[in-house]
């Protein structure tokens, strides 16, 4: 849970502060304190919804889906 969490963190941090930039401004510039709560707790709360929302189900249906492995050619030699 915590690394599928940090991944979604990964992709979503910079975008999240950036718009924490554009929507909330007075208090991002108010303090480095405040900022710092403030980007802390909005990309954890984008990261766990995408968690959430996206990448748990869609590792739900990839288990439930039987896996395809590639057919074995016999004679075929690795590069």
């Amino acid at each position: 849970m915590i690394a599928a969490l940090a991944y979604s963190l990964y992709l979503t941090h910079k975008e999240i502060v950036h718009l924490d930039r554009i929507f909330f401004p007075s208090y991002v510039g108010s303090g480095k304190w405040l900022a710092l709560l403030i980007y802390f707790a909005s990309s954890i709360i984008v990261a766990t919804a995408l968690y959430l929302a996206v990448e748990r189900p869609f590792l739900r249906l990839r288990e439930k889906l039987p896996s395809r492995k590639a057919p074995l050619v016999e004679g075929a030699t690795a590069g």
